[in-house]
């Protein structure tokens, strides 16, 4: 009777050590730190939406891979709405409705921006209605 072959497990596991290291540099770490200082501007900053909403453009320039990048987004696209500039907001919005779907803070994000974009769609159509309605009606 042959005795049986052993596969050595020290190969397989160097290559598995190997392979998960290989995986692990290439993940994009996410710059908290430079969140914090975005959101810390939002805080103290309630009233000056434009300054806000540049700091989160510069954050997504600076980290354009980052997945808390959608987060700057987010916040950064309700500034615009907030100082009135909606056509801003919206491309923003636009670009967050299309984040990739393959971690969580992304497809949150793609879920929020189409909610927003919703809401201003119907605020479109609201505003033509009443218009219609003060034309045929009244």
């Amino acid at each position: 009777m042959k005795p049986k072959r052993r596969m050595p497990l020290l190969p397989i596991l160097a290559a598995a050590a190997a392979a998960l290291t290989t995986l692990r540099a290439q993940t994009v770490r996410p710059n908290e730190a430079g969140l914090a200082s975005v959101w810390k501007l939002h805080i103290a900053e309630s009233n000056d939406h434009a300054r806000v909403a540049s700091a989160c453009e510069e954050f997504r320039k600076a980290s354009p891979s980052d997945p808390l990048a959608w987060v700057a987004d987010g916040i950064g696209a309700w500034r615009w709405l907030k100082a009135g500039d909606t056509s801003t907001a919206t491309t923003v919005f636009e670009r967050m409705a299309a984040a990739p779907q393959t971690d969580p803070i992304g497809k949150t994000a793609a879920v929020m921006a189409k909610r927003w974009l919703t809401r201003l769609d119907r605020e479109k159509v609201r505003f033509a209605l009443k218009l219609m309605y003060r034309k045929n009606i009244e």
